[in-house]
């Protein structure tokens, strides 16, 4: 009788142990829903929105990016960027991106991400689907505004799917 009453009381203590996992799980999911939710409802800025439906930033990389324009490509990003990344590890990455992407022939917005930054700081990420002569590719375009200053080209990644 008594092995009966402590088996009993071990499958009750595991099947309560399984409950409260099972609820943790649930929470978990339900809290990760929210955040993505939140995620996505937090719009651009008016003037970054503008930006992104007037195609001003993906445009103006496609044309210095197509054409090889170093130099206007490196002026592209901002001052801080160029002070850590010298014209000349510019170059080689446009060099290898063509080789490996090719030109970018079209491209949609996709998405953007809030990154955190702060100090009134907003970083913007901009995701783009582009199609290239050799398939197609990811861009993303990093974007900071700081208190009232103007927008910032951060720098920019391709990466081909």
């Amino acid at each position: 009788m008594d092995k009966i009453k402590t088996t009993n009381i071990l499958l009750f203590v595991v099947i309560s142990l399984l409950v409260v996992q099972i609820f943790l799980n649930l929470e978990l999911a339900s809290n990760a829903k929210e955040h993505e939710k939140e995620k996505t409802e937090i719009g651009l800025p008016e003037e970054l929105k503008t930006e992104v439906q007037k195609k001003a930033f993906f445009n103006s990389f496609k044309e210095y990016y197509n054409k090889k324009d170093y130099k206007a490509l490196y002026e592209w990003v901002d001052e801080s960027v160029r002070m850590e990344y010298s014209k000349e590890r510019m170059v080689q990455t446009i060099e290898m991106l063509h080789s490996n992407v090719g030109s970018i022939e079209s491209g949609v917005f996709n998405h953007f991400e809030l990154m955190p930054a702060g100090n009134g700081t907003k970083a913007f990420v901009l995701f783009y689907t582009i199609k290239t002569t050799r398939g197609i590719a990811s861009l993303k375009i990093n974007i900071m505004q700081s208190g009232s200053e103007l927008y910032k080209n951060m720098g920019f990644t391709i990466v081909s799917k």
